[in-house]
C-alpha cells in the first residue's frame, strides 16, 4: 500500500538522522491520504490538501451561523445541508477518527512499555524479517494487536457521541418532535459493565469482545442499522498502520521527557483528539 510505504519511509528518514518525528502530523497525513485515495482515486499530499482537510474537520464541528439565522442560507436542489452531510460522513469517518485512534494507542503504549514490548514481540514473530509491509493475512493472526486497539477505543472513545445519524420520533398525541441522539462513552466505563476506567485490561478479557455492535457494553462504532458503514475499513487502516509501526521501529521519547509526562488530555470537537502533539524518536529495527 503506497500510503503506508510513504509513512514508513518518512519515519525511516528520521530514524537514520536520529531526529524527532511529529507522529500526530504523520498519522493525520496518512489518514487524509487514505481518504483522498478512497474518495477520488488520487493522492493529494503534494497539493497541500492534508492541511485543508484538517481545517475542514475543525469547521464541520464549529458554529454554524445559518442554523441560528436560516434566512442567510440559500436553497438549491442539492442543498448545503446535503453536501455537509456527505462531507461529514466521508471525511469524519475516514480521516480524523483513524488518525486519533492511532495517536491515542501509540501514546498509551509509550506510557506502558510492557504492553508495547508484548505487541512488538507478537508482530515481529508473525511478519518475516525484512518484509517491507505487513500483509492482511498476517494481520489476521495478530490477536494481541486487536486487543490493544479495542482497549484503546474503550479508554479513549474517539466519537463519544457516535456519528451524526439521528432519528426523529413523532408523538401523535402532541405532534411534538423528539431528537434521539446516541452516546457511547459512558458505556465503556464502570457503568457499562467494564470495571477498569482509566486502566488497561488484560488481552484475555477483550479477546472475545466484538466491535460490531453485538456487545452493548462496548460500542465504538455504534450498533444496529445505523452502525458506522466504514467499520471494516477503519479497523483495517488502524491495524495495518499500527502493525507496521511496531514491526519496523523501536520508539523513544525526546530527551528530558519521561513516560509519566505524556499528556493524555483530550480536546473535544467533531471527534476527540489529544491536546498535545505526540513527538517520538524512532529507532530502525529492520
Amino acid at each position: 500500500m503506497k500510503e503506508v510505504s510513504m509513512a514508513m519511509a518518512k519515519i525511516n528518514e528520521a530514524a537514520t538522522a536520529g531526529s524527532t518525528v511529529d507522529m500526530s502530523e504523520l498519522l493525520n497525513s496518512f489518514s487524509n491520504d487514505m481518504a483522498c485515495r478512497i474518495v477520488s482515486g488520487k493522492f493529494f499530499l503534494k497539493d497541500g490538501r492534508s492541511k485543508l482537510f484538517r481545517e475542514l474537520i475543525r469547521l464541520l464541528g464549529g458554529f454554524n451561523l445559518e442554523e441560528y439565522f436560516p434566512a442567510l442560507g440559500r436553497e438549491y436542489n442539492l442543498t448545503r445541508e446535503h453536501m455537509k452531510a456527505l462531507l461529514i460522513d466521508v471525511f469524519f469517518g475516514a480521516t480524523d477518527t483513524s488518525a486519533n485512534v492511532l495517536e491515542f494507542t501509540l501514546a498509551e503504549l509509550m506510557r506502558r512499555p510492557h504492553f508495547m514490548g508484548k505487541l512488538q514481540d507478537e508482530v515481529r514473530s508473525i511478519v518475516p524479517r525484512g518484509q517491507e509491509i505487513v500483509s492482511e493475512t498476517e494481520l489476521n493472526n495478530m490477536v494481541y494487536l486487536r486487543a490493544v486497539i479495542k482497549e484503546s477505543l474503550r479508554l479513549y472513545p474517539i466519537a463519544p457521541l457516535l456519528a451524526p445519524h439521528l432519528a426523529w420520533l413523532t408523538v401523535p398525541s402532541t405532534d411534538t418532535w423528539f431528537l434521539q441522539g446516541r452516546v457511547s462513552s459512558s458505556m465503556h466505563g464502570p457503568l457499562g459493565g467494564i470495571r477498569a476506567p482509566g486502566r488497561m485490561l488484560k488481552s484475555s478479557y477483550l479477546k472475545d469482545l466484538q466491535m460490531k455492535g453485538n456487545d452493548f457494553q462496548f460500542l465504538p462504532f455504534g450498533a444496529g442499522r445505523r452502525i458506522c458503514p466504514g467499520i471494516n475499513l477503519g479497523i483495517a487502516n488502524v491495524e495495518l498502520m499500527l502493525a507496521n509501526i511496531m514491526n519496523h521501529f523501536d520508539w523513544e521519547l525526546p530527551i528530558g521527557v519521561e513516560r509519566k509526562d505524556i499528556d493524555m488530555t483530550e480536546v473535544f470537537g467533531i471527534s476527540i483528539r489529544r491536546k498535545e502533539k505526540l513527538l517520538l524518536i524512532p529507532k530502525s529495527h529492520m
